[in-house]
């Protein structure tokens, strides 16, 4: 993964984060994971997918396919099961606004955290099709869609700009990753920018 300075450049104050900055911090949160695997092990509890990942599977397109990012999640390829985490984390880009989305395995339940409470019926639905199809492509099971919760978490911190959306949705992903609470507020926006600049570099 690589940032540009122009690309660092939207981490000052005021300013929406674009997809590279995203994503190089969702690799960093990727990367936290495998490091905190116990050795030996080879299943990471939780994956992180890109910011493009969405938009390859149905936002791109304006149509869900699932062929478009079958091959995204190949074992071969990962070394692990994507289904076997316990969670998955989907950075998702609505046009002009950063959220995320959250699949727990174990709970059957797909979250949309979004900072300004909205909601996506289409992005839940395209995801749940997407752990159907994908359970049936990888393990050869047949999961019941029925059984799968959709959740819009509305306790959480939220923005009160129009600006730090992106920060907010690398924050949830970051804390729910690791299992801690969601103890952060708009107050910490500007030290996360900064720590993010710093991470970076």
């Amino acid at each position: 993964l690589d940032a540009t300075g122009k690309d660092i450049a939207t981490l000052k104050t005021g300013t929406w984060l674009n997809d590279e900055v995203a994503n190089f911090a969702i690799g960093l949160l990727s990367q936290r994971a495998i490091n905190s695997m116990p050795k030996g092990e080879t299943q990471p509890k939780v994956h992180f997918f890109s910011t493009f990942f969405i938009n390859k599977l149905y936002q791109d397109s304006n149509m869900y396919d699932y062929s478009n990012v079958r091959r995204w999640t190949l074992p071969k390829k990962l070394k692990y099961d994507v289904l076997r985490c316990e969670k998955i984390f989907v950075p998702i880009h609505q046009s002009v606004h950063w959220v995320l989305a959250e699949i727990d395995t174990r709970k059957k339940r797909i979250s949309y955290y979004d900072s300004l409470l909205g909601e996506s019926g289409v992005a839940v639905k395209n995801l749940k099709r997407w752990l159907i199809d994908e359970a049936k492509n990888k393990l050869n099971e047949d999961w019941d869609p029925d059984e799968w919760i959709e959740a819009y978490p509305k306790d959480i911190p939220l923005q009160k700009n129009g600006c730090d959306c992106g920060v907010f949705m690398i924050k949830y992903a970051d804390y729910l990753s690791a299992g801690a609470e969601l103890a952060f507020s708009q107050k910490h926006m500007e030290y996360f920018r900064r720590r993010l600049v710093w991470d970076i570099v």
